[in-house]
């Protein structure tokens, strides 16, 4: 039983020979694996320095980042690396190899760390003035191979830094720079198209640029350009074919326009040939080729998932885009997934302005939605007077687009069924379903007065104290520190955001208490102290969708993702809301079709 543990030992070989192989093996190892990590850090140096130059419009630091691609991965290396084994570097969130050309230069684009060490410099700053690929000894399009964690290369990066000079030497060096998609299937033209940099655009257009390129969520750089009011932006990609009734996740063109109110924009978009009906039971326009690398869901998508733009026109109380709209065939009479029209909506509203365009237009009064709801209805029941003392003379609808409507006179809005006088105003009768959304009061602030330092200090720490227990989810106690701020917070004006703040902070305490109406009467209060302000505008569309505002929770969460475009939270919210809203119409519209 003692010889087996020897006869074991002595496998390993003579004189401990078993031990030093395996020592070495494991020092070939970690030396292996030492190279590999330096030759990573240089590639995300190389990563680096490329996309610093780029964004910041910094030519000279290019050229210089380019020598080193050269000394990398250039042409004249091939010869010293011929026959080194292949390395594909990649980091956790950035790639840095260049992808292989031919078989033939395959090896071209995969250097070692050592190799490319002993290595001269490719070209001196002056031959890099009338910079090709050739010159630096580069492959075509090799620069498209250096992209960061969202796939965007060096020309996204030039588009974003807006030097067209910058720009020009990447499309030299890159043929194919202005078609470069990033993980989200965007091309620099919609950096370029976000930012409104008409000259960056033209250069991108001109070198084979797609003003039609749709992302993977089907958007187009027009849909960047209306987003950030980029309307010479928006002119030069419809002169250059761009859709103007494209489909994407957010709607068409003209439907986000209409919602964040541009009017030049949506004037211009119209001009163009943009549909004023495309909704959610119109087909657009297929006279436009659509790009072969979109997403499949949204090359299927026939029409929009949102109301028609006269609806969201009529929902804003945009007077102005609704009569543009109507103007240019739009239709009165067309309704949203719940069989609401415009008319509905600004019954709601009690925009009479916009009720007096629209019955002119040929909006029928007595339609119906999908609830059984009437216009004259909801102006009963949202206590809309003026709209609702406009329709109760007008009879029975002749149903027929463009009937000559007349204004009632006073002496029919007075003998109206169930009219009450006083004056001439009529009553409108309360015992109506439904409550009306209460008024909401005007914050008055003082514009001369300064803000105490000890009451500002006083408030910011109760401010923080309703941070800390809502953080331990004690919501009661959030929302009483929040209110205590927002009484003992200075109404002045050089405490606007800071009482933005903390309405802000306790919409969304309420939100979590499901407290609807305080939780919209919070955000109200804080877009209106700070409409400008993303989270503000965010916490409306979060209370719209706690009352179960569906249609305003998704145009709030339009606006709030035109103030900070870059926010992916408010993105993803809002990809997942249009999702759900064209499930609703999808099962709508299953269920509402004849079976064969």
């Amino acid at each position: 039983m003692t010889a087996a543990p020897k006869a074991a030992k002595g496998q390993r070989g003579p004189q401990g020979h078993g031990d030093a192989a395996f020592r070495t093996n494991s020092a070939c190892t970690e030396v292996s694996e030492g190279v590999k990590g330096a030759a990573l850090m240089e590639e995300r140096s190389l990563l680096t320095s490329l996309m610093e130059a780029a964004a910041t419009g910094n030519k000279d630091a290019l050229l210089g980042a380019i020598r080193k691609v050269a000394q990398r991965y250039g042409k004249r290396n091939a010869a010293a690396t011929a026959s080194s084994e292949p390395t594909v570097l990649q980091g956790e969130e950035a790639t840095a190899s260049p992808p292989a050309g031919d078989a033939a230069d395959a090896p071209v684009a995969r250097h070692t760390a050592a190799a490319a060490a002993e290595t001269p410099a490719a070209t001196g700053p002056r031959e890099a003035e009338g910079a090709k690929c050739e010159e630096f000894g580069l492959d075509p399009d090799l620069l498209l191979g250096f992209r960061d964690g969202e796939g965007r290369t060096v020309a996204h990066f030039a588009a974003l830094g807006g030097s067209s000079e910058v720009v020009e030497l990447i499309l030299r060096l890159c043929p194919s720079a202005a078609k470069a998609r990033d993980n989200y299937g965007k091309t620099p033209l919609f950096t370029a198209a976000s930012l409104g940099n008409t000259d960056v655009l033209q250069l991108l257009l001109h070198s084979g640029g797609d003003a039609s390129a749709r992302s993977k969520g089907g958007s187009t750089a027009v849909h960047e350009a209306i987003c950030a009011q980029k309307a010479a932006a928006i002119k030069l990609l419809l002169e250059r074919g761009a859709n103007p009734n494209a489909v994407s996740s957010m709607g068409t063109p003209l439907q986000i326009a209409t919602v964040t109110q541009q009017q030049e924009i949506l004037e211009l978009l119209l001009s163009r040939g943009a549909d004023p009906n495309n909704g959610p039971k119109s087909i657009p326009d297929s006279g436009h080729a659509r790009d072969s690398e979109q997403d499949s869901s949204a090359s299927a998508s026939c029409c929009s998932p949102f109301p028609p733009a006269l609806i969201l026109a009529a929902s804003k109380n945009d007077c102005n885009c609704l009569q543009l709209l109507l103007q240019h065939g739009a239709d009165a009479n067309a309704t949203d997934t719940e069989g609401f029209t415009a008319l509905h909506c600004v019954a709601e509203t009690d925009c009479v302005e916009c009720a007096e365009q629209l019955l002119k237009a040929g909006a029928n009064w007595e339609t119906a939605a999908s609830d059984g709801s009437t216009p004259l209805e909801l102006a009963r029941r949202h206590k809309s007077r003026a709209v609702a003392q406009l329709l109760e003379p007008l009879g029975p609808s002749p149903q027929q687009p463009g009937f000559p409507f007349q204004r009632p006179s006073t002496k029919q809005r007075q003998a109206a069924p169930g009219a009450e006088r006083v004056g001439e105003t009529r009553l409108i009768d309360d015992s109506a379903d439904g409550d009306m959304e209460a008024p909401l009061p005007i914050i008055s602030l003082n514009h001369s007065a300064p803000a105490p330092r000890e009451a500002v200090a006083k408030v910011e720490k109760l401010k923080e104290a309703g941070n800390a227990a809502f953080c331990m989810r004690d919501y009661a106690a959030a929302k009483a520190k929040y209110t205590q701020a927002i009484e003992e917070c200075p109404k002045v004006e050089a405490a606007r955001e800071l009482l933005g703040v903390l309405y802000s902070n306790r919409s969304f305490t309420n939100e979590q208490l499901e407290d609807a109406q305080g939780a919209l009467a919070d955000a109200q209060a804080a877009v209106q102290l700070r409409p400008e302000w993303s989270k503000a505008q965010y916490r409306l569309a979060r209370a719209r969708r706690l009352g179960g505002a569906t249609e305003e929770y998704v145009a709030q969460l339009w606006e709030a993702l035109r103030l900070d475009p870059t926010n992916s939270q408010i993105r993803e919210e809002m990809n997942t809301a249009v999702q759900a809203a064209r499930k609703v119409h999808a099962d709508r519209a299953t269920a509402t079709t004849p079976p064969a």
